[in-house]
């Protein structure tokens, strides 16, 4: 999504979460902030806001949406080099490196499921 601040245009990941699925959101968003209190940077994105606001304020643009319906949402920095791992081309460096940043990762005691 982009957005404007301060005169220039940026583009930013927003993550939304139902509220049944608020303890999910909790846990997203305090990984995050795990994550950047241990030093752990570079594949873990900038949280700039983080709350719960009526589908309407979020997306009003979708007709099938309940716009009253409170959904919880995470705006973040988004990676526009981003690429996902194509795992048949993976070598040992690569993976190396991998274990290394989820060894950090769990060193912030947190766990994930979504490597």
């Amino acid at each position: 999504m982009k957005i404007r601040c301060q005169g220039s245009e940026e583009v930013v990941c927003i993550k939304l979460f139902r509220e049944e699925w608020k303890a999910e959101y909790e846990r997203e968003a305090n990984s995050y902030v795990l994550m950047a209190y241990w030093g752990i940077r570079r594949c873990i994105p900038q949280v700039y806001w983080k709350g719960a606001l009526p589908i309407s304020r979020w997306n009003g643009d979708d007709p099938t949406n309940d716009l009253d319906e409170i959904q919880c949402g995470l705006v973040m920095e988004w990676f526009n080099d981003y690429k996902a791992i194509d795992y048949s081309l993976l070598d040992i460096p690569t993976a190396l490196a991998i274990g290394r940043a989820l060894d950090r990762v769990h060193a912030a005691r947190i766990k994930h499921g979504d490597l």
